[in-house]
C-alpha cells in the first residue's frame, strides 16, 4: 500500500517503456539490415534466413507493443468497491469494481525457472481479469497484503 493507505500501485515507468521500446526498434532494424543480404539474391537458403529474419522482426515487434502498450495500473480502494485505474501513454481508463462483485482475495504462486518463486495476492471479481500484487518474495507477505487488500475492501 502507499502512503495514503488508500492506492496500491503497479507501475510501468518510463525508464522501463524507453528501455523496451529501443530494443524492439533496434531488433526491427538490424534483422533485416543483416540478414536481407541472405535472402536476396533469391537462392535455396532465402527462405530458411527470411524465417530467421521475421523472427528477429516479431520479436523486436513485440519490445515495441510490450513498451507501448502496456499500463501503469492504480487501485484506489473506495467505500463502495474497488477502483482500478489504467494508464496508457495516450489515455487512461477507469473502472469501478462494486464489493458485490468481489468474489475473492487470494494468495498465489508464480513459478520461475530462474531462481526463488515470487507471490503475490490476487483480486478476483466476477467478469473482470484476476489482478495481481507486485512479485513478493514470501508467501508471508503475500497473505500480509492479502489481508490488508481484504481489509479495505470489507470483505
Amino acid at each position: 500500500m502507499e502512503d495514503d493507505g488508500q492506492t496500491y500501485l503497479l507501475p510501468h515507468p518510463a525508464v522501463i517503456r524507453a528501455i523496451l521500446t529501443l530494443a524492439g526498434l533496434f531488433a526491427l532494424v538490424i534483422a533485416p539490415y543483416e540478414l536481407l543480404r541472405g535472402v536476396w539474391p533469391l537462392n535455396l537458403i532465402s527462405p530458411f534466413i527470411g524465417l530467421i529474419m521475421l523472427g528477429g522482426m516479431s520479436i523486436g515487434a513485440a519490445f515495441v507493443w510490450a513498451g507501448l502498450a502496456a499500463p501503469s495500473v492504480k487501485l484506489t480502494f473506495l467505500e463502495c468497491g474497488l477502483e482500478l485505474e489504467r494508464r496508457y501513454l495516450w489515455h487512461t481508463r477507469r473502472k469501478l469494481i462494486g464489493r458485490s462483485e468481489i468474489l475473492s482475495v487470494d494468495v498465489a504462486e508464480s513459478y520461475s525457472s530462474d531462481g526463488p518463486n515470487d507471490w503475490h495476492a490476487v483480486i478476483r471479481a466476477a467478469g473482470h481479469d484476476p489482478i495481481g500484487s507486485r512479485p513478493l518474495a514470501t508467501k508471508a507477505a503475500a497473505e500480509k497484503l492479502a489481508e490488508d487488500f481484504r481489509r479495505k475492501l470489507g470483505i
